[in-house]
């Protein structure tokens, strides 16, 4: 009987002991989070060679997550593109050999070694609305785990679309044209239903916009347009195709668009900047020529009377707005009034 209860106080003895063991261990685990992907960047060669603005051999793609990892287990400095699949899933191709290292615990680049060899379906881009996303793989054999002595579940995260650029801005501004309002109102005047069309060198990202004729209001033109002076109350703007942006005035009050002196503002916004097409390069960054043409025919006249007055005699402007005022004699060249909004035109009266 004694020794029974020996081995019973010896089983309770042992199973305090091991509880307490197991208390001490688990106190010293630290369960967070997994990580997840906090920024995809497009990245130049870094072999000193200019990007060349277009997705090829030598570009890099950063990703980024918001704490240490445990590296997918991965211990080796580079990895091949099968390696790099077992961790990523990515939303189009990258081609038909890449390779990525771990430059810290927290940082994975990609660098592209064969673009596009047999595979035609990408490429990547930067931005909207099509940018490259980055999802964190769990079936591919690894999993990517916070770094130790933590412990999480495996990151599952998908990437923000992809920012940066693989080389600078190839995109600009080549003309910015005055046009009436197509309604045929005929008041020649800035005013609701004109637009100011600009046209750029090439195709161009739509500036993130949903396709060809998507129209944008004010607070999605901002990010990156601005005027060089107020339009108005409100107005919109479309692509009516790759090459040309469309401005519509809408509520003109408060807003003047003056010919030859107004232009437009290019914002190198990251996500809704004017890229080229596919999105690769820099967004753009400066300004349009100034404003040329005109918004509608004129309704302004210069009268003469005599048919052939003498050099010194003063000529009469009418405008049907009841203007009537004096102009220098015809020996001073008379181009196009300051300010002026409509076309010039002449008409001789006889008396």
């Amino acid at each position: 009987m004694s020794h029974l209860r020996h081995d019973s106080f010896a089983l309770l003895f042992c199973s305090i002991c091991l509880l307490g063991s197991l208390h001490r261990a688990s106190s010293q685990l630290i369960v967070v989070d997994p990580p997840t992907i906090s920024s995809l960047t497009a990245s130049q060669p870094d072999s000193g060679v200019s990007g060349d603005s277009i997705f090829a051999n030598g570009d890099k793609i950063i990703i980024q997550f918001d704490k240490d990892t445990d590296r997918g287990g991965f211990t080796s400095s580079t990895i091949p593109k099968a390696s790099v699949l077992a961790l990523f899933t990515f939303s189009v191709p990258l081609g038909a050999d890449y390779e990525g290292v771990w430059q810290s615990a927290s940082k994975f680049v990609i660098t592209i070694l064969d673009w596009p060899g047999s595979d035609r379906s990408g490429p990547p881009e930067v931005g909207e609305p099509s940018g490259l996303i980055v999802t964190c793989r769990t079936d591919g054999g690894r999993a990517i785990r916070v770094a130790s002595p933590a412990l999480s579940v495996a990151c599952t995260s998908s990437s923000p679309k992809m920012l940066g650029d693989f080389g600078p801005t190839v995109v600009s501004c080549v003309s910015l044209t005055a046009r009436g309002n197509p309604a045929g109102l005929g008041d020649s005047i800035y005013g609701n239903g004109v637009a100011l069309i600009a046209k750029f060198n090439r195709e161009t990202n739509l500036a993130g916009s949903s396709g060809v004729g998507s129209v944008m209001k004010m607070d999605r033109i901002a990010p990156f347009l601005s005027t060089s002076s107020s339009l108005g109350r409100n107005y919109t703007a479309k692509f009516t195709d790759r090459l040309t942006l469309e401005i519509n005035v809408v509520d003109a009050t408060g807003g003047f668009a003056e010919v030859e002196i107004f232009t437009l503002r290019f914002i190198a916004d990251q996500r809704f900047g004017v890229r080229n097409f596919p999105a690769a390069c820099a967004p753009l960054s400066g300004t349009s020529p100034p404003l040329s043409g005109n918004f509608g025919p004129s309704n302004v006249y210069i009268l003469v009377s005599p048919p052939s007055p003498k050099p010194s005699q003063p000529l009469l402007i009418f405008h049907p707005s009841f203007h009537l005022f004096h102009v220098p004699p015809p020996s001073v060249p008379i181009e196009r009034f300051p300010g002026s909004r409509c076309s010039l035109q002449i008409q001789t009266t006889l008396t």
